[in-house]
């Protein structure tokens, strides 16, 4: 599935912004990873471990399972 589907899936029909404060990071930084690239430079994106555990925090998705998903791609 790889982390981008994994986010999407994750944030539901909430809106970006909101997903993103829940989550604690920007809602462009959310854009950028569920992009998988920064839409102002044309780069791909990178994702710390401390934004997956933020990320695993909100949602209740293990940590190690997140993990898992970004090495797919």
């Amino acid at each position: 599935m790889g982390i981008k589907q994994a986010l999407k899936e994750a944030r539901g029909n909430r809106s970006l912004r909101s997903f993103a404060r829940e989550i604690g990071i920007s809602h462009t930084r959310l854009d950028s990873l569920e992009r998988g690239y920064d839409p102002r430079t044309g780069k791909s994106v990178n994702i710390t471990i401390a934004t997956l555990q933020k990320i695993s925090n909100a949602t209740g998705v293990d940590i190690s399972t997140l993990v898992s998903e970004v090495e797919k791609q």
